[in-house]
């Protein structure tokens, strides 16, 4: 009896989804512009109202800090980097329609071009102003976590618009760059370096068979 309660679950709930999506969000810290994000997501339904699947896509990062404010010497961070992420997912949608989905995922990211530079000035009378690039700091693989909603808005026959709200943070830095002279710098360039960052996407979809 169990036996066949479930198939009749899985079968239920088999439909495969696929969808392309881009977005821009901001970083919560540290923001210098919007991070520009694009990909590809599919979940495929295995049990009551859930599915398995993996988004892989691109995420922009665009960050800077400094220590200037009332310093006449200082330092600053700058990073621009991209990344392709590829992540496995677990999908779930809350209501009986299917039109609201909130997921979680995790993946690593490989660095695919940066922009990471140190700059250091004093403004006294013997100051300087230099900025160096540590491009070699830069971190080649790094590890995301993410999680999000997302919004099926109408569409025609098998086709989906949506909306998704998403939160990313890394778990490892963008880089080891810093400067070991700043105190304040250096004992906030490890946080600096994972930034979180609040996201939103638009994107088309097609499902691949119907709830039965």
């Amino acid at each position: 009896m169990i036996a066949v309660l479930l198939s009749a679950s899985l079968q239920g709930f088999s439909q495969t989804f696929i969808q392309l999506w881009s977005g821009a969000g901001l970083c919560t810290s540290g923001n210098y512009d919007m991070g520009l994000s694009s990909g590809l997501s599919f979940f495929k339904g295995v049990a009551w109202r859930t599915g398995v699947g993996a988004q892989i896509f691109m995420q922009g990062y665009n960050i800077y800090y400094d220590t200037e404010v009332g310093n006449p010497v200082g330092s600053s961070l700058r990073n621009k980097s991209n990344y392709v992420f590829i992540a496995p997912m677990i999908d779930f949608h809350l209501r009986q329609n299917g039109h609201t989905h909130v997921y979680l995922n995790a993946g690593v990211g490989f660095n695919m071009g940066a922009q990471d530079s140190l700059r250091r000035w004093s403004y006294t009378p013997n100051g300087y102003d230099s900025t160096v690039g540590s491009a070699d700091s830069v971190s080649k693989m790094v590890v995301r976590i993410g999680m999000g909603m997302t919004h099926y808005i109408g569409g025609t026959g098998r086709f989906r618009i949506s909306v998704s709200e998403d939160v990313g943070f890394l778990a490892t830095r963008l880089s080891k760059t810093t400067d070991p002279t700043d105190v304040r710098l250096y004992n906030n360039a490890s946080q600096f370096y994972k930034p979180l960052y609040i996201s939103l996407r638009l994107g088309i979809g097609w499902r691949f068979a119907r709830r039965r």
